[in-house]
């Protein structure tokens, strides 16, 4: 998405600009949706500019967004700010949340640059401060996901599926203190189930 320009920077659609840079140095490792789409997802979705600016800086994920099935493609959203500083430099913030849980802002990185014209030359390393995500925080935002469908799954009132899905957690991140709490819970309501279904 583009990012949100704070101060006076002399370059016409700089924010959609420095999304694009951005772009160019992630697509060699990751399937990549630019701007364009994005809008156009979101606009289908009925989903504002405002939706997706607050999706970058805080936990509100898809629970919160019911409709956005086009969205749901993406699983991670890249958005921040270009600010102009006092001494004419650029500062870029990008921030990466994970766009299909209610997980909090996965990683944010800075750079800075004397000028415009330096700055392609810097996002190589931007990239390099986000990602990779690696395989104990691909890991943790899957048990968060899991969680999350748990949780919702038991407030239907379907407890075999929220065990699933606390086991399936567990089995991401083995020696979580809350997922084992809310296994040993869950199994007391399906044993239950299951004497009541015996009588």
């Amino acid at each position: 998405m583009a990012f949100e320009v704070v101060g006076q920077v002399p370059v016409a659609r700089a924010g959609e600009k420095i999304a694009e840079m951005l772009l160019k140095n992630l697509s060699g490792d990751y399937r990549t949706v630019g701007c364009s789409q994005v809008a156009l997802w979101a606009a289908e979705d009925g989903i504002t500019d405002e939706d997706l600016a607050a999706l970058t800086g805080r936990a509100i994920g898809f629970p919160d967004l019911v409709e956005a099935d086009k969205l749901r493609a993406i699983r991670y959203l890249v958005g921040g700010t270009l600010t102009a500083l006092p001494d004419d430099s650029l500062s870029v913030t990008a921030k990466l949340a994970d766009w299909q849980s209610d997980s909090e802002t996965v990683r944010i990185a800075q750079i800075t640059s004397p000028d415009w014209g330096q700055l392609p030359d810097r996002m190589e390393r931007l990239v390099g401060k986000l990602l990779p995500l690696g395989d104990d925080q691909d890991a943790r935002i899957e048990a968060t996901r899991q969680r999350r469908e748990g949780i919702r799954a038991a407030m239907r009132g379907d407890f075999k599926m929220s065990l699933k899905r606390f086991e399936q957690a567990s089995d991401v991140c083995p020696g979580d203190p809350d997922n084992a709490a809310a296994l040993e819970l869950l199994r007391g309501y399906t044993d239950a189930d299951k004497r009541h279904d015996a009588d």
